[in-house]
């Protein structure tokens, strides 16, 4: 927006310490109109609503939305990188002195009230430049390891094309709705009551779209009529497709196979369709073809958009043909698909542990630097 004046969400001021750009932009008779504040840089603003205690300090003049309060030390002598620091040093226990019933809330009182530490201004400036210097060095490992994380899932993804989502060798073509029953649409149904009729419900919300599978940690549950639930019951293998929903960064089509708990009744929200896999189909093999041609783009075409919803024409998307192999090679191509996704897992267990372990030793390293317990002469990151 031409002209516009930052505006800053908790997004944009999420591990950093200053905002310098932001997603979006106010105009002027916007910030009027919403009688909002427009700050100078220097200004800190610290997040008080959902995702609470995070700390920045603006970059240049901006205003920002009601989940974020903007704060001006009183006393000239302050260094503002060590008040916010000394902010970040309570986000651990703030939820417990958060309010609101959906989500944490922190109140602009109380956040007034926090008692923080209060060196001299020498002392202020001296922990603040320490541990600029040490938290660098920290969200640079951070950086890194996301990085690697970024690179194991495009790697698994590149995999997954080139081994499903491929035009040539051993097999034939045919309309990838040959390969499953009729299609079925799940159904939302009734709120449960505790009666014989609640059943598991598979949600979009619980694909996970490592292990390409969905059940085993679903936990909401509807209540089916039984004439609902004989065509919608869901049995191991069965391959469950988003129909309706998705986002820019994630656009409908994405498939899944249901691995949700033995002996479960269990069935789909009204988002999601079922299909069934053919005797003579591997069922694993035909939900990573739909995984790859998701990943390889082929569910644009059949994509239509409505106010903030994307819905996907199955009908059209599982006509279109693929190359599909006999069973055998069907098994073999899921086996070393599953055993690449299992590695690619722990691999991204590992570093995620290591992410956690960064974000702790950051942590304590703030809250014990703030509070003079550590001695920042001989302290490293």
């Amino acid at each position: 927006m031409a002209g516009g004046i930052p505006w800053v969400a908790i997004s944009d001021m999420s591990n950093r310490a200053e905002v310098t750009t932001t997603a979006r932009q106010v105009t002027p008779a916007g910030v009027a109109a919403a009688r909002l504040t427009v700050a100078p840089a220097g200004t800190l603003l610290f997040s008080v609503y959902a995702s609470i205690g995070h700390a920045a300090v603006l970059g240049r003049a901006a205003a920002w939305n009601q989940a974020i309060l903007g704060i001006t030390p009183t006393d000239p002598g302050t260094d503002t990188r060590f008040l916010r620091y000394a902010l970040l040093a309570t986000r651990e226990r703030l939820p417990a002195q958060a309010r609101g019933t959906t989500q944490d809330n922190l109140t602009a009182e109380l956040v007034r009230n926090l008692l923080l530490p209060h060196p001299d201004p020498a002392t202020q400036r001296r922990v603040a430049d320490a541990l600029d210097a040490a938290t660098a060095d920290l969200d640079a490992l951070a950086r890194s390891h996301a990085r690697e994380l970024a690179l194991v899932d495009d790697r698994t993804r590149t995999h997954l094309v080139a081994a499903l989502d491929r035009p040539g060798g051993e097999g034939r073509r045919v309309p990838v709705k040959h390969l499953f029953e009729p299609e079925r649409a799940g159904a939302w149904g009734a709120d449960p009551d505790g009666g014989p009729d609640d059943v598991l419900c598979v949600r979009v919300a619980d694909f996970d779209r490592r292990t390409l599978t969905a059940g085993a940690a679903a936990t909401t549950h509807r209540r089916l009529t039984p004439d609902q639930l004989r065509t919608r019951a869901l049995r191991p293998g069965d391959v469950l497709l988003e129909r309706s929903g998705g986002g820019g960064k994630t656009p409908v089509g994405f498939a899944v196979s249901y691995d949700g708990p033995p002996g479960t009744r269990a069935t789909t929200s009204n988002f999601v369709s079922i299909l069934r896999p053919r005797p003579h189909v591997h069922p694993r093999y035909a939900a990573l073809l739909l995984a790859a041609r998701y990943h390889a783009g082929r569910t644009a075409a059949h994509t239509k958009q409505t106010t903030g919803i994307q819905n996907l024409d199955s009908s059209a998307y599982l006509s279109a043909a693929a190359h599909v192999p006999p069973a055998a090679a069907q098994a073999r191509t899921a086996a070393e698909v599953d055993e690449r996704l299992t590695a690619a897992a722990a691999h991204r267990t590992a570093t995620e542990r290591q992410l956690a372990l960064i974000a702790e030793r950051r942590h304590t390293l703030i809250a014990t630097a703030v509070t003079g317990a550590l001695d920042l002469s001989t302290a490293r990151p």
